[in-house]
């Protein structure tokens, strides 16, 4: 946290009132507030996810208005920076930042927007800008909205969360068949018909640019392939997956068998591993920073295992083997059936290389499953997501219906 930031929070602790009526002003004004034609493309703390992409191509055209990446990672603001790519550092003196969000006019998330702004006041200075959702893939699990049933709606923390997920104006669906679980989740109605961004890199060779923050893999794996372990994030508290010495004993001797290489991506939630964690894995397994971009090389692994996490629907675009592992959502038979009506691999519910194998021997017996999903999720052309998109930002930003 900067000094600046540090003032802002002693002051807030002293007086409620001051931090209520400081952020109603500012959305107030917000709204009212005659926006520079501009986009703002906020995403994780690493450069990664549907964000990324969407900013590089929007930064490749001269599209007549600015384009920016906002972050809080210095790193990335020097190597944006070095590349002479327009970036807002939101680190910066907070007085100055809020000038600059006080001018755009819309602002695109791929997460949750209290995540991507990490600051009330941020986010109340972008009320008046038109809010574009993108969100990170199409998946089994429940969000936001959805959830309110059995949630402590007392509890502040759920509250700042939801109250962030509905802080938007339209929402991306590469789906008719996820139009309303996007309605539900987030509370919004306008719904933009298009790709995810990040999926034409699974399509197509990275740019020079799209491989910034991409894991490197080395020629071993490249010439002998990959099996891609990529589970979900892992509850606090919890021992992640990928770090349990008997699921990743299994996953190597699975692979060992294939004649294959392990690479294991952990959840960008999640924590990278210490050394000494780190270390207990096989020299001939690849673990991949948890906040790197997988994306430029997803295409290279040869299948990927997984438990819920959403990268399995983009990979279905690669037409390879899937197999899930762990998942308590499957395990539980009743996750949400119109969003996988079907499983597009075999689920592995033993711990042991045999069960894998006896899975891996009729895979392909789910190919046609795996197809018709890629069907269903994907109405238009995915190498088209960014051109689509960037055609309705320049429509918002130029104030047309």
């Amino acid at each position: 946290m900067s000094k600046e930031f540090e003032k802002i929070a002693k002051l807030e602790a002293k007086s409620a009132v001051l931090k209520f009526e400081t952020e109603h002003a500012l959305r107030h004004l917000s709204t009212k507030k005659r926006k520079a034609p501009s986009v703002l493309i906020l995403g994780r703390d690493g450069f990664s996810d549907n964000s990324k992409y969407l900013y590089l191509a929007l930064a490749a055209k001269r599209l007549g208005f600015p384009v920016f990446w906002g972050t809080f990672n210095p790193k990335l603001v020097a190597e944006l920076t070095r590349r002479k790519l327009p970036v807002i550092d939101l680190n910066g003196d907070p007085a100055a930042v809020l000038s600059v969000l006080f001018e755009i006019s819309c602002v695109v998330y791929c997460t949750n927007p209290v995540e991507a702004t990490r600051n009330h006041y941020y986010r109340a200075a972008l009320a008046g800008a038109h809010k574009l959702q993108l969100w990170h893939g199409i998946g089994l699990k429940t969000l936001d909205l959805q959830n309110t049933a059995a949630a402590n709606l007392f509890n502040p923390a759920m509250l700042t969360q939801l109250i962030g997920a509905v802080d938007i104006d339209e929402v991306l669906s590469p789906s008719s068949l996820y139009d309303d679980q996007w309605r539900e989740a987030f509370g919004v109605e306008r719904v933009l018909r298009a790709g995810f961004p990040r999926n034409e890199v699974l399509l197509r060779a990275a740019t020079e640019h799209e491989l910034i923050d991409a894991p490197a893999i080395p020629a071993e794996h490249r010439e002998r392939g990959f099996v891609l372990y990529a589970p979900t994030f892992t509850p606090r508290s919890a021992t992640a997956a990928w770090l349990d010495p008997r699921v990743v004993g299994v996953l190597e001797g699975f692979v060992q068998r294939l004649g294959l290489g392990l690479a294991i991506k952990p959840h960008p939630f999640d924590s990278d591993p210490t050394p000494a964690e780190a270390g207990r894995l096989s020299p001939s397994t690849l673990l991949l920073g948890a906040k790197t971009d997988v994306y430029p090389v997803l295409q290279h692994a040869r299948a990927m295992v997984t438990d819920v996490s959403s990268m399995v629907s983009d990979f279905l675009l690669c037409d390879k083997p899937v197999l899930f592992f762990k998942s308590k959502t499957l395990e539980k038979n009743d996750y949400p059936a119109r969003c996988m009506p079907e499983l597009p691999g075999w689920h592995v519910r033993e711990e042991t290389v045999e069960a894998f194998m006896a899975a891996w021997e009729s895979v392909e017996q789910t190919a046609a499953a795996r197809r018709r999903l890629r069907e269903l999720y994907f109405e238009t052309d995915p190498l088209q997501a960014c051109d689509t998109i960037i055609r309705r930002l320049s429509d918002v930003v130029e104030k047309k219906p």
